[in-house]
């Protein structure tokens, strides 16, 4: 049913794929999705939507005139993210905002992360496979 899981293929053995392969990554990738799918999609990150407004603005845009032309009387107003509408989101120092929360974030996920070996990091090898002594630059 899910055969790169099944295959214990990950996000990244699936980017090495794409790479190797010479197709290479989608577009979206290049302004920081997490996700593949319309660039109105709802399941979007706020910073996923900063970054759409500063990469394509004329798609967050076209995204933007969803929200616009909703209606209350209609049965609400309707906008892609919880937070704020994008009108709003477009705003310096909302992008601002989102930037800096988002940068803190991902700091304190690094922060948590546990520390490895640079040959692991580097080579994805195991501690078995990893040359304890150093290379001959740690003993100079």
């Amino acid at each position: 049913m899910y055969p790169f899981k099944d295959d214990k293929i990950d996000y990244a053995g699936v980017q090495k794929i794409l790479l190797e392969s010479g197709i290479g990554l989608p577009p979206y990738t290049q302004w920081g999705r997490s996700r593949s799918g319309c660039y109105f999609c709802f399941f979007q990150k706020s910073i996923e939507w900063v970054r759409l407004y500063e990469t394509h603005p004329d798609l967050f845009a076209l995204a933007e005139e969803y929200e616009d032309k909703s209606d209350e009387k209609k049965g609400g107003r309707f906008q892609w993210n919880d937070e704020m509408p994008l009108r709003l989101m477009r705003d310096p120092i909302n992008v601002e905002t989102i930037k800096a929360r988002y940068e803190d974030s991902r700091m304190k996920r690094w922060a948590r992360r546990p520390n490895k070996k640079l040959v692991e990091t580097l080579a994805d090898l195991e501690d078995e496979q990893a040359d304890s002594s150093g290379c001959s630059i740690c003993h100079l």
